[in-house]
């Protein structure tokens, strides 16, 4: 399914998206890091969703901000693909909008003990009673990753 690369594992997308894994390693470039440390750092936060990162990553800022920068350019010139469909939902997580009228899905995988993986999004609306598809908004982290 075709989703924003700040919502794909850190380490998918360095691993499997050569385009993300060159923009990752320019972020690291922009610090003082040893190769060691950045291989500990890409370990560490393998499994952490960018968008949902905070201090606790330890990935510096300087090279945060830079992948979530590119990162946004990339999906624009080159959408990512992430391998899942609807067949690997587990799970739906939902938030309704500040008027009420309108809720965004979060398909989540989260199979057995395997970490938390976005499948997708899916925002629909009513309006005067017309149900149909809509752009969908920033959704609330589902939880803090260190």
């Amino acid at each position: 399914m075709i989703i924003q690369r700040k919502y794909e594992w850190l380490g998918v997308l360095y691993e499997n998206d050569p385009l993300s894994k060159e923009v990752i390693e320019k972020a690291f470039a922009l610090t003082e890091l040893s190769e060691a440390q950045k291989k500990e750092l890409l370990e560490y936060n393998h499994c952490n969703i960018s968008a949902f990162m905070n201090i606790g990553c330890g990935i510096p800022g300087d090279s945060y901000s830079y992948f979530m920068s590119e990162f946004e350019k990339l999906d624009k010139t080159s959408p990512y693909e992430n391998g899942l469909s609807f067949k690997d939902v587990s799970n739906i997580e939902y938030e309704a909008s500040r008027k009420g009228t309108a809720i965004q899905l979060r398909l989540v995988s989260q199979l057995f003990d395997s970490p938390y993986r976005i499948v997708g999004f899916v925002a629909v609306e009513n309006k005067q009673g017309v149900i149909s598809l809509c752009k969908g908004w920033e959704m609330t982290a589902p939880f803090e990753i260190g």
